[in-house]
Order: structure tokens, then C-alpha cells, then sequence
């Protein structure tokens, strides 16, 4: 009854098999997993519990709850299930590897990583394994060996679609992008429906600058499914880079007609109207975009880039401020209150923050070279002046103090 997929009409069965037998541990069994089939998985846990209760040593009913409570988000207690099978059973290659994803869950991926390998020697066919390892070792950063396990998944089955999008997430990682754009071009062979291909082989010629091309993809993304509101994002994205505005203005609205709060679209579309020389207006999306993710850092270099160039710098020196607030270790946003002072002609002021960005980010040296800026004892020179910074910050009409406790 369970194999033809009628779930609810087998637990019927199941409640009169119990009824007939109740001490049979097989029938709770049977019904724990048309449960969880159902995602009813307290109730499966109960039928698991009443089964382990008969049989205690049944290391796959162990294993079958530790699925259940992990699905229920209770981790740890999966962890004891599944420990607990293996000592039952060191055999069990399935709580092996329901151990190492849930020991993924708590950030123990050394850990997680050793529980996959004991799943390959134990199978070594199983491609759920290798690509479990793999997506481990991806998260270690330790792409090249990820890229090997998906390899070898591959190897064993060449048309599982997930294993070839996370080998594409490692070679992106890596800056692999041509080979990652084979590998798309691999899924669509297999599946030339497949959506998400589309899209990320879309991102990928946009990241390559063949943004014409990635039009094309964004576009059958959207043949494909017309509410799928990431495709506009990226056609829209892609149009901008072809100076297409326009063009890209129509797919952002059509974003935020999907998706109201959708920041990034509000985002992308200040960019647009910022490089059609509609100021006024791209610092409007900019606001949306901070009022819906007020912690995106993203969205405030680029209200205050937009401000610079109008020569609102009080406004735009604010916008840098927070970016600092959220982010210190930005080293871009000490640059560019360093460029709003420099243009104010408060240079010694101007030297503090590039000064910090230097020693944020080393790579600034040149460019600072150029501007002969000397930072060598500026800054406990400047901050002590009752005028330069302290008198920039009450033009403002706010202290560094209050804006720090706002």
C-alpha cells in the first residue's frame, strides 16, 4: 500500500494491523515511515519510540527517528539516534551518513566529513556520500577536494543534476568559470528545462562580462517560468551593463510588481536611474532599499556614491558612516570619507580616514600615493583640533557620539 504512494490510506492498515497485533513491531515501524512520508514526524517518532520499546536493538528504527528529529530540528537528540545505531550496527552506512549531515547542522564539519568517508568504505557506489563529503569539504573551503567527490558522484550516476550544480558552486569558488559553464551546459544536455541552469549559467556569463549572452539565458529563464522574479533581476542587471537602462528599468518594475520588498531590485534600479543621470530619483530606490534590509551595507555606498556625485557630501559623509557602523573593517567606506573630506579641503582630516583604509586593506597604496597624502602621526594631530573633524561633525548637527548610540 505505502510503495503506490497512498500514505493515508495505509496508515488505516496500519491502525488495524496494530489493533490485531499490538505487540508487533514491524507494523510500527511500517507506519513511523508513512508518517514521516507525511511529514507528520512527532507522531512517527511516537510509532518509532513504541517500536524501539519492542525491539531495542533495531539499529534502522534508531536510524529512522534520528531522520524524524532532525527534520524536526532537534539535532542533538538525531545525533544520539544515530549513535546509537552504529554502536547497535558500526555496519550501518545510513546513520553514518544521517550523523555527518547532522553534524553539519551544529558547524562540526571535520567531524561531518569522517563520518562521510566511513559511508564510501562501507559503499563505496554511494553517490549520496560523495556528494555529502563533498558539500563538507566545500564548506571547509576545500574546494579541489569537493570538486574530486562530486567527480566521482558523477562518475557513479552522470545525470544527477544536484551533484553537478555543487561541483558549479565549488569552480565558481574557485574562479573556475569557464569549466563551471560546461558543467550548466552538461545539466542542460540532460534537462533542457531546467530553470535553474539557465539562471546560473545567466550569472555566470554576467560575471564573465558576456552580458549579451546572459540576456539570452535570463530570458529563457523567464519563458520558463514568467513569475520567477530572479530572472528579471538578472536580465535587468545584465541590460544595465549593456547600457540598456531602460530596457532594465521595465525588468527591476517588473521585479517589484512580483515582490514588493524585493531590496535588491529597488537597489539595481537606483543604479540605473544613477547612470541615466536621474539622481534624485535612484536615491528614492535607494531608500526603499534601506528601509526593507536597513543592514545592507550595499545599499548605503551606494546612496552615498549617488549623493557625492550631486555634491550632497554631509549626506553622503552619513551614508559612510553607517557602512562603518555596520561593517568597520570597510575599507572602501574609510576611502570614500576620506575623498568627501579631501574635496572639503580638509586634508589633514582626509589622511585619518585613508590612513585607515590603508591599514585595512594594503592594496590602497598606490592610489594614496598618488594624492601625496602623509599619514604618519596625522591622526591623534587631527582629532585633538577643536576644529577639522570635530567641527566637520557639527556642520552635520550631530555628534559621533549620538550617531553611534542611534
Amino acid at each position: 500500500m505505502k510503495t503506490l504512494g497512498k500514505d493515508e490510506e495505509a496508515l488505516h492498515f496500519y491502525d488495524k494491523a496494530i489493533s490485531l497485533s499490538p505487540n508487533y513491531a514491524p507494523v510500527y515501524i511500517s507506519k513511523g515511515v508513512a508518517l514521516s512520508d507525511l511529514e507528520k514526524n512527532e507522531e512517527a517518532v511516537i510509532c518509532y519510540d513504541k517500536a524501539l520499546s519492542l525491539e531495542p536493538d533495531s539499529a534502522n528504527t534508531h536510524f529512522s527517528k534520528g531522520l524524524c528529529l532532525k527534520a524536526m530540528g532537534k539535532i542533538q537528540e538525531a545525533l544520539c539516534c544515530y549513535e546509537k545505531a552504529i554502536r547497535i550496527d558500526p555496519n550501518n552506512a545510513g546513520a553514518y551518513n544521517g550523523k555527518g549531515n547532522a553534524l553539519i547542522k551544529i558547524g562540526k564539519i571535520e567531524e561531518a566529513v569522517i563520518c562521510f568517508e566511513h559511508v564510501i568504505r562501507l559503499d563505496p557506489t554511494s553517490v549520496v556520500a560523495y556528494c555529502n563529503k563533498g558539500n563538507a569539504l566545500s564548506d571547509l573551503g576545500k574546494n579541489e577536494e569537493a570538486i574530486y567527490c562530486y567527480e566521482k558522484a558523477i562518475s557513479l550516476d552522470p545525470n544527477s543534476l544536484q551533484v553537478y550544480f555543487n561541483k558549479i558552486n565549488s569552480l565558481k569558488a574557485m574562479g573556475r568559470e569557464k569549466e563551471a559553464s560546461d558543467c550548466i551546459d552538461k545539466i542542460i544536455s540532460i534537462d533542457p528545462n531546467c530553470l535553474d541552469a539557465y539562471y546560473n549559467k545567466g550569472h555566470t556569463l554576467y560575471y564573465i562580462g558576456k552580458s549579451k549572452d546572459a540576456v539570452d539565458c535570463f530570458e529563457k529563464v523567464i519563458a520558463l517560468d514568467s513569475s520567477y522574479v530572479n530572472g528579471y533581476l538578472g536580465k535587468g542587471m545584465a541590460l544595465k551593463d549593456l547600457g540598456k537602462n531602460e530596457e532594465a528599468l521595465d525588468c527591476y518594475e517588473k521585479v517589484i510588481s512580483l515582490d514588493p520588498n524585493h531590496s535588491l531590485a529597488h537597489n539595481s534600479k537606483g543604479n540605473s536611474l544613477d547612470q541615466m543621470g536621474k539622481k534624485e530619483e535612484a536615491v528614492v530606490c535607494y531608500d526603499k532599499a534601506i528601509s526593507i534590509e536597513p543592514k545592507e551595507t550595499l545599499y548605503y555606498h551606494n546612496k552615498g556614491n549617488t549623493l557625492k556625485s550631486i555634491g550632497r557630501n554631509k549626506e553622503a559623509f552619513l551614508c559612510y558612516e553607517k557602512v562603518i557602523s555596520l561593517d568597520p573593517n570597510d575599507a572602501s567606506a574609510f576611502l570614500k570619507i576620506g575623498d568627501v573630506l579631501d574635496e572639503m579641503g580638509m586634508k589633514e582630516e582626509a589622511a585619518v580616514y585613508y590612513g585607515k583604509a590603508l591599514s585595512l586593506d594594503p592594496n590602497y597604496a598606490g592610489l594614496f600615493a598618488k594624492k601625496s597624502l602623509e599619514y604618519t602621526g596625522k591622526k591623534e594631530e587631527v582629532m585633538s583640533k577643536p576644529s577639522g573633524l570635530r567641527r566637520f561633525l557639527d556642520m552635520l548637527g550631530c555628534s559621533r557620539k549620538k550617531r553611534e548610540n542611534s
